[in-house]
Order: C-alpha cells, then structure tokens, then sequence
C-alpha cells in the first residue's frame, strides 16, 4: 500500500537547516527526535511538503540531504560525515564519532522499521479473512529478517515501547 509521507525540514531560530527527514507521521517522528536527539532543543520551526508515496519522499530526502547539507543529517551527507559532532566532545576521535552517528541512524532506521510493521498490522486488519496472511507474522518475518516469534510478540504489543 503507497501512502503520502512527509518530507520535512527543521530549522534553528536563525533558520539554519538542521535535519531533514520523512515520516507518516511525523507528529511520532518528531516525539522520538525530541527523546533522543541532543540537538533537538535548537529546532525553532519547521516546513513539511508531502509526497505521493515512500519511494519519492526517499528520493526527495536523499536529493535534500545532499543539496542542503543539513547540520545532523549524515547519511548521504558526505561534508558532515567528516567533521560531525552530534553531541560528542570535541576530542573525541573521529571513529568514534562516525559510530556515534552510525547508532543514531541505526535507532533511526529501527523507528521506522517498527512504524512500517505497525502499519501492516493495521492494514491486516482490514483485510478480508482469506487475506490476513499476506500480512501476517509470517509474511513479515521474511521481509523483515525478523523471527516469526519476534514478529508476533511485536504483533501482540509485547515489545513496542508505550
């Protein structure tokens, strides 16, 4: 199922671009930043341009990301992957801040891991008797990688936080 995602852009009080991301719902994206992004505290104001799917809010993310530079944004931001510094101090060694960001990409990318298992958990529930399976803990362990155990457990409401 193709759903409109947002693109969005956050932005110091000087408007300096700090982040860019894509969301469903970025109110939930934007909860998990303010929890576990040290830099959150700068963001000052936002824009938000909805795409007709996934795939093209991806690709509208990536092209921004590389065209813009935002300040903590490093996957595809080859000038901040050399010189980032995502709440580390400065002394720190250039590897172990690449890991630190590596991780918070890492986090990122799980959150939106569980937000699309989310969604296919709902979808499944909509679906006719005879079409459940194409979502269910099966289905979505092979996509994910994830054990058919794990996945129920999530299913279940086990495993997702809150």
């Amino acid at each position: 199922m193709s759903e409109r995602t947002a693109l969005y852009r956050l932005f110091d009080a000087k408007n300096e671009l700090l982040y860019v991301g894509i969301a469903k719902s970025f109110g939930v994206r934007w909860d998990q930043h303010a929890k576990v992004q040290p830099w959150w505290p700068d963001v000052h104001h936002q824009a938000v341009e909805w795409l007709p799917d996934r795939d093209a809010a991806f690709r509208a993310e990536t092209e921004a990301i590389r065209q813009e530079h935002p300040r903590y944004n490093i996957m595809h931001n080859r000038q901040r992957q050399q010189n980032a510094r995502t709440g580390l101090p400065d002394e720190q060694e250039p590897l172990l801040v690449y890991i630190h960001d590596a991780r918070v990409e890492y986090d990122r990318a799980r959150a939106e891991l569980m937000d699309e298992i989310r969604e296919a958990f709902k979808e499944a529930r909509t679906l006719p008797p005879g079409r459940k399976r194409e979502l269910g803990p099966s289905a979505i362990a092979r996509a994910s990688g994830f054990t058919r155990e794990y996945v129920a457990q999530l299913r279940d409401g086990k495993l997702f936080p809150g």
